[in-house]
């Protein structure tokens, strides 16, 4: 080959693709070999329109991740490339966090830390997204305490409960009080000190119940739980990974609270209201279990769906039929009001 900047590179990559190509196993000696062919090309300035060099390290990457995946080396794999299985293991995320806080790396541990696109922040944001979705709001604050996404506000009032699921109809409201992703969990924790206390606990169990409610994939405040590692902006539940769908589509904290809720309620509108908002968590399960969590519909939507359920939340609505909520449920959803007149 000419001595030529281009021609050379060329060659020194086809070499270092084909090194890893013919290496079954990433070891140590494959490690030695290719660092710093890997630094080279992590640090090259030339222009992908003239080497087209983009590909190959995309192929690099993938190569090495998959390699060290199969070895149990979890955390190179992440490092080459992300996938979002990783983060289902509370454990590889603390092994995450104390790899990217050590400061005395290895030259190649600090090579493969530098392709990874997330931070510690990160990592706290989800796990503190973990923590809040199974109602450990102590451990939850403290995660996200200190932690840049902890100031981001939800665009709607994650307290209000609404006959019918609109995030953007409660994303245009005024709003009186704005949430932050910390203000809401500290909010939380209060309502919750108070319905232990039993200090007005239909109250406090129903915004509970509301809030939980809107931090699932079908409530307003969905931005709760978006952040790099889980996404956002799903259009369906099809559109969040199927490692983290049954997270954020879970209804069962909506339902402990609008049942703690109906425990305490002392008035048949307050029943009413509460039996209405649980048919909503059990239609959301229904499908949740029947469609949105089976695999096999995930590009085929075959499922055996009923065409018509009478929710258990709607027979037992039936009985009080002369409260203003009901009319308001006739008037607002036409699944009650077809179900009504059965």
């Amino acid at each position: 080959m000419p001595k030529e900047e281009l021609g050379q590179a060329q060659v020194r990559l086809l070499k270092l693709v084909n090194t890893i190509a013919s290496t079954p196993k990433a070891d140590s000696k494959l490690e030695k070999a290719i660092l710093p062919e890997l630094e080279w090309l992590s640090n090259l300035k030339m222009d992908d329109g003239d080497f087209r060099h983009q590909s190959a390290i995309s192929y690099i990457k993938q190569t090495l991740s998959e390699r060290y995946k199969a070895q149990k080396e979890y955390i190179k794999a992440v490092c080459y490339s992300n996938y979002q299985s990783f983060y289902v293991n509370n454990s590889n995320i603390e092994a995450m966090k104390s790899f990217l806080s050590k400061t005395n790396k290895t030259p190649y541990e600090a090579l493969y830390a530098k392709f990874y696109t997330l931070t510690t922040n990160d990592l706290l944001e989800f796990q503190a997204i973990d923590l809040t979705l199974h109602d450990k709001l102590d451990e939850a604050i403290a995660k996200m305490e200190n932690i840049p996404a902890a100031a981001a506000t939800l665009p709607g009032n994650p307290f209000n409960g609404r006959l019918q699921d609109c995030h953007d109809c409660d994303h245009a409201a005024t709003q009186k009080i704005k949430y932050t992703k910390l203000s809401l969990l500290k909010k939380l924790k209060e309502m919750e000190d108070k319905v232990k206390a039993g200090t007005d606990v239909y109250t406090n169990a129903m915004l509970l119940a509301n809030a939980f409610y809107n931090i699932t994939h079908y409530g307003n405040a969905r931005a709760f739980y978006e952040n790099k590692i889980v996404g956002g902006y799903h259009y369906s539940p099809y559109a969040i990974d199927m490692e983290f769908r049954a997270l954020l589509t879970d209804m069962n904290l909506a339902n402990k609270y609008y049942t703690l809720a109906l425990g305490a309620a002392k008035t048949d509108e307050q029943k009413a209201k509460c039996y209405f908002m649980l048919a909503k968590c059990e239609r959301n399960k229904y499908y949740n279990e029947k469609l949105y969590n089976k695999k096999e519909y995930q590009y085929n939507n075959n499922a055996a769906l009923a065409d018509f359920v009478g929710w258990d939340g709607f027979k037992s609505l039936k009985q009080y039929n002369t409260t203003k909520f009901y009319q308001e449920a006739i008037r607002e959803c036409g699944y009650f009001r077809t179900y009504s007149q059965k």
